[in-house]
């Protein structure tokens, strides 16, 4: 601490214990840490917090209240035009990276004003050091007339004289700023070219990028009609400088996603409060906050299409449409390549089926030629066997479909017929017959079995049985 009795700010963590939100506590004359203003930023987590750096100052008691607000988009390298980078990139360029942006805008509240805030690069003998002005008037001169009523804020208008403060850097490897006003705008160049240039004023100190010194003395002689204004540009523009330009890595102050797949990140951020709207750098000032709408400003004019996305969700887009499309070509490649495989193993399948299949005709063809040497001569010695003689079959037979019946046996070996006219033995051996069948030149048989010649003209005969196949 400078000096226990001049105002000091001090930023420390706040008492809601959210990791994001800071606290400036005020001490003045010595007395204890009051709460004084709530530094706030952006939600990392959230999907709209990408690829931006956003803070806002709030009132500590009433939480509705918002002084004023930042929103930066980082600037990003341009593509390279190497074929060698993007075929070595798999044929999309490298992927961009951030810069550190040399000026950031201070959004002011009730009344609404726009402070930039510029850096100015430091030579070999001097420091580098950020600017920025603010009016000398900033509130209307209450009037009756409507002429006057009708022009613009004076804060806004390019007639009214500004005043010029300067962050200045205590040496080249110290992190101590101090805050000084050059003088005014309208008599800056005039008083170089006369050599009566005022000694700049010590306004304020930023120790050890913790704590905000108000050098009151000196306070007198900023001549201004906004010192609330002023004081809230001191704390916000320090605490920016010193989330922007001295931190360790750009990726994590704007929140950038290291992962190459496509993000929300193009969308508006941050403290979207119900009263004021929200801008950026580079934007124009808006209206007051009676006449503008939280819920409508985001949304984009009938016919007008949307804002175009930063480089690096654009390379984000484009690597992730290269990876689908390679994913696309190597899942051709693979389903041509399985196809190709499943056609080459159904033609191995039918050519082992067409092998398979001539090895059994040529088993089955090998065994008919053996089998033809083997029973080939006996089928040569049958056919050139003599015919056998046909059988005669009564002429009865066909029509009646079957044999005449045999008279029943009677008297054990012997046969003899039955005949209604006598009763004595036909049988030859004993001598007996019957007198029509004792004819000349015919000769009975054994057992009295007649020849054929007899048992074709006697159906009441018994005949021998022949051989089937003699």
């Amino acid at each position: 601490m400078l000096d226990a009795n001049l105002p000091t700010f001090f930023l420390k963590p706040s008492p809601d214990k959210i990791k994001h939100h800071q606290t400036f506590y005020l001490s003045h004359h010595g007395s204890a840490l009051e709460l004084a203003y709530s530094l706030q930023h952006i939600d990392p987590a959230l999907d709209t917090s990408r690829n931006a750096y956003s803070v806002a100052l709030f009132d500590s008691y009433n939480p509705d209240v918002l002084f004023a607000e930042i929103l930066l988009r980082p600037e990003w390298t341009q593509p390279t035009l190497s074929a060698e980078d993007i075929r070595r990139n798999g044929g999309i360029p490298p992927r961009p990276h951030p810069v550190l942006p040399t000026e950031f805008t201070i959004q002011l509240y009730n009344p609404d004003q726009e402070v930039r805030v510029k850096q100015i690069q430091g030579s070999w003998n001097a420091s580098a050091y950020w600017e920025f002005e603010m009016p000398q008037q900033t509130f209307r001169t209450p009037s009756t007339s409507s002429l006057d009523r009708s022009r613009s804020d004076p804060a806004v208008a390019a007639t009214t004289p500004k005043i010029i403060f300067r962050w200045r850097r205590e040496g080249k490897l110290s992190k101590d700023l101090t805050c000084v006003m050059c003088g005014k705008n309208t008599t800056l160049n005039e008083g170089k070219k006369k050599g009566s240039k005022e000694p700049d004023v010590t306004i304020a100190l930023f120790k050890g990028l913790k704590e905000v010194t108000v050098y009151e003395p000196n306070m007198y002689r900023v001549d201004m009609e906004d010192p609330k204004g002023l004081e809230v540009v001191l704390l916000l523009g320090a605490a920016a400088i010193r989330d922007i330009y001295y931190a360790n890595s750009l990726w994590e102050v704007f929140n950038i996603p290291k992962s190459s797949s496509p993000t929300a990140g193009s969308g508006t951020i941050p403290f979207q409060s119900q009263h004021r709207p929200t801008i950026g750098l580079g934007q124009q000032p808006l209206p007051s906050r009676s006449s503008s709408d939280p819920h409508r400003r985001h949304q984009n004019p009938p016919g007008q299409q949307p804002p175009p996305a930063d480089p690096l969700t654009q390379w984000q887009i484009d690597t992730e449409t290269a990876r689908l499309k390679k994913q696309h070509e190597s899942e051709q490649r693979e389903r041509e390549r399985t196809e190709q495989a499943e056609v080459k193993r159904i033609k191995k399948m039918l050519e082992a089926e067409e092998k398979e299949r001539k090895r059994k005709d040529a088993e089955i063809a090998k065994e008919t030629e053996r089998l033809r040497k083997i029973y080939g001569k006996q089928q040569q010695d049958i056919a050139q066997r003599p015919p056998l003689p046909s059988l005669q079959i009564p002429a009865q037979w066909p029509q009646s479909g079957r044999q005449p019946a045999r008279p029943p046996q009677q008297g054990g070996p012997y046969l003899q017929p039955q005949h209604s006219s006598t009763s004595a033995s036909a049988s030859g051996f004993f001598g007996g017959g019957d007198g029509r069948n004792s004819g000349k030149g015919h000769r009975s048989s054994f057992l009295g079995l007649r020849d054929r010649s007899l048992s074709d003209s006697s159906p009441g005969k018994l005949n021998k049985k022949k051989s089937s196949m003699f």
